[in-house]
């Protein structure tokens, strides 16, 4: 018996040995399926897919919808576009990645496509920093472009609008030098100088433009000057010429009526020719005249309010007239005269606001001023439905602190679609205000507004 209860004995060890393997082997069956069901589940959480272009709150701001894609390069391009990062930061914006990842895959018709509408964007926001006069960021996103090895129409745009606005600066410090506005030249001439592009050479030259227009300017001022000196002279010879003549004639009447003469002294010729002069309308030559009248004439008095209440009268009219040269000449006439600050204050102000007058008659373009904000305008959700464009003609008042007003659509190609949104993003805009004799003005302004849908 007990040699044969040791083999049974055995049997029963190989028996549990043999259901403890099947048992274990069913774990590790079980354990693997869970792994491999649990990783499929982690890859798909983990993949990182960017959001489509309909979900997103604001799509104007979204540029690509993508699916889940299959090249990381890719996924981080589209990734990088849809949170707006364009250009920015440095080596992980969407412009680096697009390109990276055409240059590894070759042609790939979606991939370029988005890198095109990634560059229109760009675009656009080249167009928007020269709008608003900031050339160095416009320069900055074109090199961003060339940088990557692509080219784009707003590139080329860019260096078109930089020479165009190099020529109107140009323009506008030839004219302030002909104007004799210095100050306005070296503003001008900084701007230029600040000017992507803009060598010594041509600084140069526009410099010696400068200086050949403002010594034209001088000359042309002094010669002036000179001309008014000799008319003042004439006038002074002719009223001396009268005031000799009348002396004369008084004379003469005294030697021919002694006995009335000996009864009315003669007056005093200077002021015999002073009251012939104000007779004849003669304002600015009675008022050199007076110059002559002895302080002590009892007749002064009289004839400096005369004097003093005409001169101002016709500074005022003149200037109205707007005949602000004849107003200024007139002017300097009652100063030799009257010396009141307080109405020579009133007249001066009346001379400034004719130049004022003058300059701000016209409608000029928005473009002879520098605009410092811009809004952007939003393109009109129906209009880009149905697949509109348009470009519209306004008007506007450039106030004294550089804000907009009186916003006016005065032409558009389609009416009453993009003008909601067009006068909303004026009214945004504001601009240096235009200076007439160094005061603020307010300017009324056109500009035009284009909507394209590319």
């Amino acid at each position: 018996m007990a040699e044969n209860s040791q083999p049974d004995t055995e049997k029963k060890g190989r028996s549990s040995d043999t259901l403890l393997l099947i048992l274990a082997l069913l774990a590790i069956a079980g354990m693997g399926a869970w792994f491999f069901l649990g990783t499929d589940e982690q890859m798909i959480e983990e993949v990182p897919v960017a959001t489509p272009i309909d979900d997103l709150d604001d799509p104007v701001t979204a540029v690509i919808a993508v699916e889940e894609p299959t090249n990381e390069l890719l996924n981080r391009a589209r990734l990088a576009a849809n949170a707006g990062m364009l250009v920015e930061p440095a080596g992980t914006n969407a412009l680096y990645y697009y390109s990276l990842y055409l240059e590894e895959q070759g042609a790939d018709s979606d991939a370029e496509a988005e890198l095109q509408r990634i560059l229109d964007r760009i675009g656009s926001d080249v167009e928007q920093a020269i709008d608003a006069g900031n050339f160095e960021r416009a320069g900055f996103l074109v090199d961003q472009i060339r940088n990557a090895g692509l080219t784009h129409e707003s590139v080329t745009n860019y260096q078109q609008q930089v020479a165009a606005f190099a020529d109107t600066l140009r323009s506008r410090a030839i004219a302030a030098a002909e104007a004799g506005n210095e100050a306005q030249i070296e503003t001008l001439l900084t701007q230029y100088e600040s000017l992507p592009g803009v060598n010594s050479t041509a600084l140069l030259a526009l410099r010696s433009d400068v200086r050949d227009a403002l010594d034209a300017q001088r000359l042309a001022a002094a010669a002036a000057a000179a001309e008014a000196q000799r008319r003042r002279q004439q006038q002074q010879a002719a009223a001396r010429q009268r005031a000799a003549n009348q002396q004369a004639a008084a004379a003469r009447s005294q030697t021919a009526t002694p006995a009335t003469a000996a009864a009315a002294p003669a007056e005093n010729p200077a002021v015999v020719a002073v009251r012939a002069a104000l007779n004849e309308g003669d304002l600015i030559g009675a008022a050199t005249l007076f110059a002559s009248v002895p302080s002590d004439n009892a007749e002064r008095g009289t004839l400096q309010v005369a004097l003093d209440t005409q001169l101002a009268r016709g500074v005022s009219r003149l200037a109205s007239a707007g005949q602000t040269a004849e107003a200024e000449a007139m002017l300097d006439s009652w100063r030799s005269v009257a010396g009141d600050a307080s109405t020579e204050s009133a007249l001066s102000a009346d001379i400034d606001a004719a130049y004022i007058r003058a300059a701000t008659a016209d409608i000029v373009s928005a473009a002879t001023l520098r605009r410092v904000e811009t809004l952007a305008p939003v393109y009109p959700r129906a209009a880009i439905r149905r697949g509109l464009t348009g470009r519209l003609r306004l008007e506007y008042t450039v106030d004294v602190d550089g804000t907009t007003s009186d916003i006016e659509v005065v032409d558009s190609t389609q009416s009453g679609i993009f003008d909601r949104s067009a006068i909303r993003a004026v009214s945004g805009w504001r601009y240096e205000p235009r200076e007439v004799r160094g005061q603020a003005v307010a300017q009324r302004v056109y500009a035009f507004l284009d909507y394209n849908l590319e």
